[in-house]
C-alpha cells in the first residue's frame, strides 16, 4: 500500500456504536475517505489501527475512523475498508500534517504496507444521511451511476421509501446516499447504504421489500430505476470504530 496515498484527504460515518460515541459528538462527519484493502491478516490491521489511535498523534487527529469487513462482494479483491470521516475541511488539513510529521503515523503506514495491498480509494460527501445507527452492525451498500441532475430527486425517493417503511412498522436503521468527489469511475458516481443490527433483520427486510409485499418498494423500484443504474452491491460488517 503506497503511503503517499494516505497523505490525501482521508458521507457520513456509517454508524456510531453505543458506548463508544464521545459525549461531545453531536453530528455525523459530512465527508469521508474510503480506502479499500486486501489482507489475509485482519488481526494485524486491527493491531496497527489500535496502536496508532492510542498514540498521542492518533488522539489529536480530528477524524472518526472505522474498519469495515467486506462480505458477499462478488469478485472484488477488497476484503476490508478503512474509513476516515471529518466534520469540516480544515480537519483534513490537520490530519494530513499528522501523517506527514508524526512518527507514530509513519509507523502505522509502514505496518499497513506489510499486511495488505490497497485496492481502491474514494472521497465522498453525504447528500442524504438519516439515523444515528447506534445498533447497526451490517450495512448493505449499493453502488450506482447517477446523473448529478437526478441526485436531488433520487435522494427524495430513497428518503420517502424509508419513511414509508418506518410508518408501516418495518425495521429502519441508518441510511443515506453518498456522492463521490474523487475516485469515481464511469461506472460509479454514488452509493447508497442501509444499516441493520444483524443479518436476521437484513433478511427480514429483504423479504419485506418484495414489491408484492410492500407498495412503497414497488413505487420506489419503478422511479429509482428511471434515475440510476446499479453497478454492484456488497455487505459491510463493522469491525471497529475509533472516535476522538
Amino acid at each position: 500500500m503506497h503511503r503517499s496515498k494516505f497523505f490525501l484527504a482521508l458521507v457520513a460515518i456509517l454508524s456510531m456504536p453505543a458506548g463508544v460515541l464521545a459525549a461531545d459528538v453531536t453530528k455525523f462527519p459530512t465527508t469521508a475517505a474510503y480506502y479499500g484493502i486486501q489482507t489475509k491478516d485482519p488481526a494485524a490491521v486491527i493491531s496497527a489501527l489500535d496502536t496508532f489511535m492510542a498514540s498521542d498523534c492518533g488522539k489529536k487527529m480530528p477524524a472518526a475512523v472505522s474498519l469495515l469487513q467486506e462480505h458477499f462482494n462478488g469478485q472484488s479483491e477488497t476484503t476490508h475498508t478503512v474509513l476516515f470521516g471529518y466534520e469540516k475541511p480544515s480537519d483534513i488539513d490537520v490530519t494530513n500534517k499528522i501523517f506527514q510529521e508524526c512518527p507514530a503515523a509513519l509507523e502505522f503506514l509502514t505496518a499497513f504496507e506489510q499486511v495488505g495491498n490497497e485496492t481502491d480509494q474514494m472521497l465522498g460527501r453525504a447528500v442524504l444521511s438519516k439515523g444515528m445507527g447506534t445498533d447497526d452492525q451490517i450495512f448493505w451498500v449499493i453502488r450506482m451511476k447517477l446523473e448529478r441532475a437526478d441526485e436531488a430527486e433520487y435522494t427524495k425517493v430513497v428518503d420517502g421509501m424509508m419513511e414509508a417503511n418506518r410508518a408501516a412498522g418495518l425495521p429502519v436503521g441508518s441510511y443515506g446516499v453518498v456522492r463521490l468527489l474523487a475516485g469515481a469511475t464511469g461506472d460509479m458516481t454514488h452509493f447508497a447504504y442501509i444499516g441493520f443490527p444483524d443479518f436476521a433483520t437484513y433478511m427480514q427486510s429483504m423479504d419485506s421489500i418484495e414489491p408484492g409485499n410492500n407498495p412503497a418498494i414497488g413505487k420506489f423500484i419503478k422511479r429509482a430505476g428511471e434515475l440510476r443504474e446499479i453497478t454492484d452491491s456488497t455487505i459491510n460488517i463493522r469491525l471497529k470504530n475509533y472516535f476522538n
